[in-house]
């Protein structure tokens, strides 16, 4: 928890909101999970490195604390770092979500140029919200794109490359993931200018 009330208002002064476990900065998508009876809604929050989930929809109201916090330590905490050996699971700048058929949360984790998969993030069995699945990097720790050490990779049939457009001080993050009725799961490799199954 944060020590003073000015950190928690600015925590490292990465953030200009009070984080409390219901703001958002810069959200950019949304993902219902169908799976779930009444749904859950998932939010990233884009600019708070994290994806903030609220378990039952139907009752939400304006305001509401949400009651999972995915990519980041605790509802306290928004730091960009790359990910690590301890926190695998680390999110940098979440611009697209998808639940999958079985109420897994696929999250396209743009900062870090990969896709993971978070499996029933409300499942009490899933409290430390870790993800099991990595697609675009090799290991959990890698973060630049085509799986490289560089910004300059060639990419392969597995690798991603993040992309990005600012225009007029607002920022677009150009991903998207959706699933098709067999089961198989897209996404958007922008910034390799294609589409990948």
């Amino acid at each position: 928890r944060p020590a003073t009330y000015a950190e928690s208002y600015s925590p490292g002064g990465v953030t200009p909101n009070l984080l409390e476990g219901r703001e958002l900065y810069k959200p950019v998508s949304v993902a219902v999970d169908t799976s779930l009876d009444p749904p859950a809604v998932y939010v990233s929050d884009t600019k708070n490195n994290r994806v903030l989930g609220w378990r039952n929809s139907a009752e939400f109201e304006n305001g509401a604390f949400a009651d999972i916090v995915i990519g980041q330590k605790d509802f306290y905490s928004s730091s960009e770092a790359p990910p690590t050996a301890v926190l695998p699971s680390k999110l940098t700048l979440p611009s697209a979500m998808v639940v999958g058929p079985d109420g897994s949360l696929f999250v396209y984790d743009a900062g870090n140029n990969r896709i993971l998969r978070f499996p029933s993030p409300f499942d009490p069995a899933n409290v430390g919200q870790e993800a099991d699945l990595i697609i675009g990097q090799q290991t959990w720790t890698a973060r630049y794109p085509n799986q490289s050490s560089s910004n300059d990779a060639v990419p392969s049939a597995s690798t991603l490359r993040s992309s990005q457009i600012t225009s007029s001080n607002v920022t677009t993050y150009l991903s998207s993931l959706a699933f098709d009725p067999e089961g198989n799961l897209w996404a958007t490799d922008a910034g390799n200018n294609r589409v990948l199954r």
